[in-house]
């Protein structure tokens, strides 16, 4: 049997990943975003962000996580990576 102190541990553990993966995922944007800016390439794609969203939103559910939560949570991640994107 877990303590609370054991799963409140187990807690810290995954903040600290989630904070590492998005991390790791704004770097790739600004890779993108100098690609983009290099080829004369919009930051928003919005086909792109249409079928992110789609399959973000599937797995989400498959999960059994609400999926208002993480639309609300990928459209926060999505308007920082464009504002990444368009930052000089």
């Amino acid at each position: 049997m877990n303590t609370l102190e054991e799963l409140r541990k187990q807690i810290d553990q995954i903040d600290a990943e989630l904070i590492h993966v998005l991390g790791v995922r704004m770097n790739l944007v600004k890779k993108i975003g100098a690609y983009k800016k290099s080829n004369n390439l919009s930051p928003l794609d919005v086909k792109r962000w249409e079928d992110v969203l789609t399959s973000i939103l599937k797995s989400a559910e498959s999960q059994g996580l609400n999926t208002d939560f993480i639309r609300k949570m990928y459209k926060l991640i999505h308007e920082q990576s464009l504002s990444i994107q368009q930052s000089p």
